[in-house]
């Protein structure tokens, strides 16, 4: 029987042997300390209507849809519900978000380009005031 700090040591080493990106052969080699080595066994299954249902149920409670609207077999008041409870509100925050954004954007842009007017400015004054000292001069 094997320690657990051996375990995790021989357990790290195959995993660099023989799972790492080197490896490009796709062969998993191992020795005899590995005896119960089983294969993994897919066994696909279908699910039965009822798990269908209550999967199709659950995921559309977590979305907040309804299949009429997925597979665009909705009555107009069933789109108007929809619209209004699920994509009006996400279109209101996107677009609070947008607007801050830009304005935020639009601040940093008037703030540079503020800057700039202002460095320019001061060095006209000062090209201007060495031009009347040197013609005062």
């Amino acid at each position: 029987m094997l320690k657990p700090e051996d375990i995790t040591k021989e357990r790290k080493r195959f995993t660099a042997d023989n799972l790492s990106a080197e490896n490009q052969s796709g062969m998993v080699i191992y020795d005899a300390k590995f005896a119960d080595v089983k294969p993994i066994e897919s066994k696909p299954f279908t699910v039965n209507a009822a798990q269908m249902a209550q999967i199709n149920e659950n995921v559309f409670n977590y979305f907040g849809t309804n299949a009429g609207i997925l597979q665009n077999k909705y009555t107009e008041d069933e789109w108007n519900a929809y619209y209004e409870g699920k994509i009006e509100p996400f279109a209101i925050q996107l677009s609070l978000v947008m607007s801050k954004y830009d304005l935020y954007t639009a601040g940093i842009v008037l703030r540079e380009r503020d800057h700039v007017y202002r460095e320019q400015a001061s060095i006209r004054k000062q090209s201007n005031e060495a031009e009347y000292q040197h013609t005062v001069i």
